[in-house]
């Protein structure tokens, strides 16, 4: 037995380990060919050849058909951790001066707003000068799906609690306040209650949901009866932004990051002032991952940081 996986190990093509993933990532032998630069009988090959050096079916395809085996599965998962390791080989040998170098990949929820995440990217540049920081935007639901999935190695994302499965520190909260555009009826008036609200169109984010990264706000806009007609939805906080104050309706922002917009009169708050719904970002990795001295540098940073600016976590959603 050792001696058949001493050969197993010898003669495993790195290559074909990557294709594979590559394909399962992509749910598309044609898709992964294109992203590979190579032609699609190429990658055709390159499974089989896979599948006969493990002698295990991985993918179980045909027409409207694309599934892992269990044996699939189970390689992608060893995969994904050997890829994670060689992907941060050249970052690993790079410092041979003590000096940290290599590049942080960093993916973002594009709605977030942290403090302590701007503060912990001033700080991390000035001790680490010669590393690279490449950072991604991503919604959150994504980033939580693709750190579990270990294709991503550092998310920051906003969710209603500490995401199950993965390793997670809260690093800021936001208070959300309800706007409205110049253009908006209710622009510029004094004289509101939230009940003038319960009848207008809103202008929405999509993870606006229960048990997902606005809980919190959903929860607050269903006890106060804020369930008007949608008229516009996205996942980025700019269009949302954009969306109120062209006036198409009332929505949900951070108040840390709207007043550019309040003082020239572009934005309008409205009621109710007191007792805001809260949004909760995390830095979240896998707990098995293997991140670079660079990656794991700057997520220490980070979490201290965090951890100085005192958040607090949310009440249990279960």
């Amino acid at each position: 037995m050792e001696k058949d996986t001493e050969a197993f190990v010898r003669t495993l093509d790195w290559n074909l380990l990557r294709t594979f993933t590559v394909v399962v990532d992509e749910s598309s032998v044609t898709a992964a060919s294109h992203k590979l630069g190579v032609s699609q009988p190429a990658v055709t090959n390159a499974l089989k050849r896979l599948e006969v050096h493990v002698d295990r079916r991985l993918i179980e395809r045909g027409q409207g058909v694309f599934e892992l085996t269990a044996a699939g599965r189970r390689l992608y998962d060893a995969a994904q951790a050997i890829r994670g390791i060689v992907t941060r080989l050249p970052s690993e040998l790079s410092s041979s001066d003590g000096e940290l170098e290599g590049t942080v990949e960093l993916t973002v929820g594009s709605h977030i707003h942290s403090s302590a995440l701007i503060r912990t990217l001033q700080v991390f540049r000035s001790r680490h000068p010669k590393v690279t920081l490449a950072v991604d935007l991503l919604e959150s639901r994504e980033i939580i799906a693709q750190v579990l999935d270990r294709r991503i190695g550092i998310g920051i994302c906003t969710a209603a609690s500490p995401p199950r499965g993965l390793s997670s520190a809260l690093i800021s909260t936001e208070r959300i306040g309800f706007y409205c555009g110049r253009g908006h009826p209710l622009f510029g008036r004094n004289d509101l209650s939230i009940a003038d609200l319960k009848d207008e169109a809103f202008v929405v984010f999509d993870n606006e949901k229960l048990k997902e990264g606005l809980h919190h706000v959903a929860v607050f806009k269903e006890e106060q009866g804020l369930q008007g007609r949608i008229a516009a939805i996205s996942s980025s906080h700019e269009e949302i932004r954009r969306l109120i104050v062209a006036g198409i309706g009332v929505g949900s922002l951070s108040k840390d990051v709207v007043d550019a917009y309040v003082k020239p009169g572009l934005l309008w708050q409205l009621p109710p002032y007191e007792g805001l719904p809260m949004v909760y970002n995390y830095l979240v990795v896998h707990p098995t991952a293997r991140l670079s001295l660079a990656e794991q540098a700057f997520a220490n940073c980070l979490t201290k940081l965090a951890e100085e600016a005192g958040s607090r976590e949310p009440d249990s959603i279960d």
